[in-house]
């Protein structure tokens, strides 16, 4: 049995040959008659009936695993979505009822109490009067910082900066 078989299809067509002035260079040729020529010789040709192929193969090209990750991807990022909105909503109901609540006078006691958290709003006046320099510490690259921004870390020396 033989390891690797090939078979090949054939596909025959003829013409007469040779032609009257190729017979003559042939008869010459070979001294032999124009009539022997035309009777015995052959010009065999064999070609490729296409000379390239072409091979379809079939190849999984998602994998269940795959799919399973994107569905569960996807269906991830849309349940978190949801939840987002939703918290969203429920956000949005209670800052509406808060805020109807505290125009009905309920929430004053408790807007006096959380006054003292709110920022402190300062004029261009309030902050042309203090001086910059005070509450800055200099940094040896030239940067500057707030002196409260690291309170348990040692001074590094006074720096004036060129604004001041």
């Amino acid at each position: 049995m033989p390891c690797n078989l090939t078979r090949y299809g054939k596909e025959l067509s003829m013409v007469k040959i040779p032609s009257k002035a190729s017979a003559k260079y042939l008869a010459k040729k070979f001294n032999k008659s124009e009539q022997y020529i035309g009777e015995n010789i052959l010009v065999l040709d064999i070609f490729f009936e296409v000379l390239n192929y072409e091979t379809i193969e079939q190849k999984k090209a998602y994998e269940i695993a795959g799919l399973l990750g994107d569905i569960g991807g996807q269906m991830g990022l849309f349940i978190g979505a949801s939840i987002l909105t939703v918290l969203e909503l429920f956000d949005y109901a209670y800052e509406v009822i808060k805020h109807r609540l505290c125009r009905r006078g309920k929430c004053q006691k408790e807007a006096k109490r959380n006054s003292a958290d709110k920022g402190v709003a300062l004029s261009l006046d309030d902050v042309k009067r203090h001086n910059p320099c005070e509450s800055l510490r200099g940094h040896p690259a030239g940067m500057t910082y707030a002196a409260n921004i690291l309170p348990h870390h040692p001074a590094r020396g006074t720096f004036e900066d060129f604004t001041c």
